[in-house]
């Protein structure tokens, strides 16, 4: 991002805000949603300079009341409608096993949506696949740590469903990515093989240094050397929903000075604190 500007970040996230609905098998809760909701306040919790790059309708701005409360910064342009994403947990014995829904459709990101901004870290993280083109991660090739939630090119809407698509395009965006976040059902979509290891091993050789893998249990990171893995820990699981957005921040700012290894388990242990409360970790 352009130099010499006022504005200096360690993290920034692009990517939609929406309301979410998150239906328990005995309650549903309303709050508002997107990655750069869940992945934001962790981050400035630990200390860092954080920003997001958003888009909601004007409607709804009070929202971001809750982000500079906590001294993030926001960076938005109005969007025509509201989008609801729906996480669907209804068997209460496996609280990893989801179905998710989106009603409305993200607008897409322009170049002219960008603020004039500096930052260590850009972690691209959009709702599905059409909010964020090709363009704008070849703007910031190699001129910060380019992070990519797969999500943002995999997944895709058919009726009101979210579903994970195979994104055979997928090396024309990955050789611009230094870290990408997945999990292991969208990784074993993307790759075709049911092996954590053998999978992420084929995508890193589209060009990601370092690839993280969420799991129910724990998270993975694979390097071209090295695979690492960490448990999730929490006494009591409230809190689904955000935690692979939880997990990918902060290991990202961690990452800043830390080894891969070590980055991974402050991000598993700050996630496993997030499982245990609803909303974001604060």
């Amino acid at each position: 991002m352009p130099q010499n500007v006022e504005k200096k970040f360690d993290l920034t996230i692009l990517g939609s805000l929406c309301e979410d609905e998150i239906i328990l098998p005995n309650k549903k809760i309303k709050a508002p949603g997107g990655a750069v909701f869940y992945s934001s306040f962790p981050a400035k919790k630990l200390g860092y300079k954080v920003a997001i790059i958003t888009k909601l309708p004007k409607k709804n701005f009070s929202v971001l009341n809750k982000f500079k409360k906590y001294g993030i910064d926001t960076f938005v342009k109005p969007a025509k409608k509201s989008v609801i994403f729906r996480n669907i947990y209804l068997d209460k014995d496996n609280i990893n096993k989801r179905r998710q829904e989106i009603i409305g459709n993200p607008e897409p990101f322009k170049i002219k949506d960008l603020p004039d901004i500096e930052t260590r870290i850009l972690h691209i993280a959009p709702l599905i696949k059409g909010e964020v083109s090709l363009k704008i991660i070849k703007k910031f090739w190699r001129k910060v740590i380019l992070s990519l939630d797969v999500q943002g090119f995999a997944k895709i809407k058919k009726g009101k469903k979210v579903i994970i698509s195979s994104w055979p395009t997928k090396e024309r965006v990955l050789k611009y990515i230094t870290v990408l976040k997945t999990d292991d059902e969208e990784i074993k979509v993307l790759t075709g093989k049911k092996d954590i290891k053998e999978s992420a091993g084929e995508l890193v050789k589209y060009g990601p240094r370092e690839i993280m893998i969420t799991s129910g249990s724990g998270v993975y990171i694979c390097t071209n050397k090295k695979f690492f893995y960490n448990k999730f820990s929490p006494n009591t699981i409230r809190g689904r929903t955000g935690r692979g957005d939880t997990c990918i921040a902060t290991y990202l700012v961690k990452r800043l000075s830390l080894s891969p290894e070590k980055a991974l388990k402050y991000a598993a242990e700050i996630t496993s604190k997030k499982l245990e409360v609803e909303g974001p970790y604060k």
